[in-house]
């Protein structure tokens, strides 16, 4: 797959990288509840190198979202939310260019300086929610240029 079209691709981000040929590691950044949100903060990386940093959260309400990123430890979300037979829906997905002074979460911002970005450094944002039954999960994940590379290497 492209690189063009992996952002766009509204399928499981967690099963596209871990079928290519590369190691395949996923870390948790911070406790996932925090405040007034279950919150749940990771970089995912292939050969040690991060492509993705993602930020899911939801309501405490929301018991099924709530517990899956609750119980999820160091496993990749994904997996259950595409999994055969899954009811839970994914929104259109939203894709834009920003700037790396522009990522919210300080957790994920402190990460892409801690590995050589900049304030002014162009990433790709990408946002989508996830609905199950009358609850709803929102994603925001930054990826990074370097995914590119891994990505049109595997298609060549």
């Amino acid at each position: 797959m492209r690189f063009i079209e992996f952002l766009y691709d509204p399928g499981s981000s967690t099963i596209l990288l871990k079928s290519l040929p590369f190691s395949y590691s996923l870390e948790v950044l911070i406790d996932p509840y925090l405040a007034d949100l279950v919150k749940r903060n990771v970089v995912i990386a292939l050969n040690q190198q991060p492509v993705i940093l993602a930020l899911s959260y939801t309501m405490p309400e929301n018991q099924f979202f709530a517990n899956l990123l609750l119980m999820a430890k160091n496993s990749p979300i994904g997996e259950r939310l595409f999994a055969a037979g899954s009811e839970v829906m994914r929104s259109e997905v939203q894709v834009e260019r920003c700037q790396v002074s522009t990522v919210e979460e300080k957790i994920l911002a402190t990460c892409l300086m801690r590995h050589g970005f900049k304030l002014g450094d162009e990433i790709y944002r990408r946002k989508s929610h996830f609905n199950y039954q009358h609850e709803r999960m929102d994603l925001v994940e930054y990826i990074l240029p370097v995914l590119e590379n891994f990505l049109d290497r595997d298609s060549v």
